[in-house]
């Protein structure tokens, strides 16, 4: 019993060792490649350290949504110039942009700790034995998914769309960069860029999860990529319904280019000048962190 207790004391070290080392990496090198400003890179590491040390797993979903969505935030660049008048070439992410992408995610972790604190070995998703923190973290999965899938439809969809994009609502064509425009090669792409997270989160459930535990629990793999791909179409989905109503876009006779302040020389497109693209992200990341573990209760009755 005194040495299981020594060892549980060591693995809890070991995990505010990890939780304040890793995102202090992860940050410097956002600093250093440009993608985060310093606020950005302050409060990135805050939220980093906290979801660090609830679920190593936590962590790796955020580096996923933060490595790809720094990677495909940089394709078409020269493109999206041309198109949003509102675009900044090489633009890093400040604490604003950090927190509404992040505040979800840190609010589960918050709630995981209250089910399932440390030294508690990591739990795999299984919401007959573990039905408190599987839930939370598949609320968590779903936020952090959803803001990488929006990330993965705006940027990859306006890199690679061929053609006009049609509004959400009455499927009407758009000029490219409309809020709430959409297209298939953004909406597989949305898809993706959940399912990358939901990737990670299950690489690092086969790592630190006990193998009995493991192979306890229902297959992983299949779980955690639907519910990931399913987030990022939702999160999608439910920016591109926020952006065309509550969002303003015009498009500028003089320079062609759509942007998202009326003006004398500005044709309205759609939506109406109420939310900001950070609050859109903020509450496309909430609704769906709380619609997707009620989904996957109701649509996979085996997990139970």
């Amino acid at each position: 019993l005194q040495i299981h207790a020594l060892q549980q004391k060591a693995m809890y070290y070991l995990r505010i060792l990890f939780s304040l080392v890793f995102p202090f990496f992860v940050a410097k090198a956002g600093l250093k490649k440009k993608s985060l400003s310093i606020s950005g890179a302050l409060l990135g590491y805050a939220i980093g350290a906290l979801l660090a040390y609830a679920n190593a797993c936590y962590v790796a979903a955020l580096l996923a949504f933060f490595a790809s969505g720094s990677y495909v935030t940089r394709l078409g660049a020269h493109r999206k110039v041309r198109l949003e008048a509102d675009f900044e070439q090489g633009a890093q992410r400040n604490w604003i942009q950090v927190l509404c992408n992040g505040l979800a995610a840190a609010l589960c972790a918050v709630a995981y700790l209250a089910f399932a604190s440390p030294p508690r070995p990591e739990l795999p998703i299984d919401l007959a034995r573990y039905p408190s923190p599987s839930y939370v973290s598949l609320a968590l999965l779903a936020a952090l998914a959803a803001c990488c899938g929006d990330t993965w439809a705006s940027e990859v969809g306006a890199a690679f769309a061929w053609g006009q994009p049609r509004l959400i609502i009455g499927l009407r064509r758009v000029p490219p960069g409309t809020n709430g425009g959409v297209s298939l090669v953004g909406t597989a792409a949305s898809c993706a860029g959940g399912g990358i997270v939901g990737l990670a989160y299950w690489l690092a459930v086969c790592a630190a999860v006990p193998a009995d535990d493991l192979i306890a629990a229902p297959p992983q793999l299949p779980l955690l990529l639907a519910a990931g791909a399913a987030a990022g179409f939702i999160g999608s989905l439910v920016d591109s319904l926020l952006g065309a109503t509550l969002q303003y876009s015009g498009f500028d006779i003089d320079t062609g280019l759509v942007t998202e302040h009326p003006g004398p020389r500005i044709r309205h497109i759609s939506g109406c000048r109420v939310l900001n693209n950070h609050l859109v992200n903020l509450l496309s990341s909430v609704i769906t962190c709380l619609l997707l573990p009620r989904l996957a209760l109701a649509a996979t009755p085996w997990l139970l």
